[in-house]
């Protein structure tokens, strides 16, 4: 091999309601170099462009009831003891307590 850097195949997020795409870094609850910092969900990671090294942003995760990729942006998901995607939450407003009701 003449180049002796491997070549990364990019991993990328793709928001299943907004389309939003972007690559990300990891995926799980304990983000790397995050010193024993422990997600609530299994999320979708990349690091913040804007900060040194150990810095991370949570693009998304998946939803709990369909499994549908989705980005943490409040106009495509919920996040109540799990991560919900908009239509989910929806189809079980009545489920939620009145707070989240509002929310969604």
């Amino acid at each position: 091999m003449e180049n002796k850097e491997i070549e990364k195949k990019v991993k990328q997020f793709t928001c299943s309601t907004c389309k939003l795409s972007v690559p990300y870094s990891y995926f799980g609850q304990n983000p790397p170099e995050a010193n024993n910092f422990v997600l609530l969900e299994k999320a979708y990671i990349m690091q913040d462009p804007f900060q040194s090294q150990g810095k991370f942003l949570v693009i998304g995760s998946h939803c709990s009831m369909c499994g549908a990729k989705v980005c943490v942006d409040s106009t495509c998901s919920i996040f109540y003891s799990h991560r919900f995607c908009k239509e989910c939450a929806r189809r079980c407003y009545k489920d939620f307590p009145v707070q989240i009701q509002n929310e969604i």
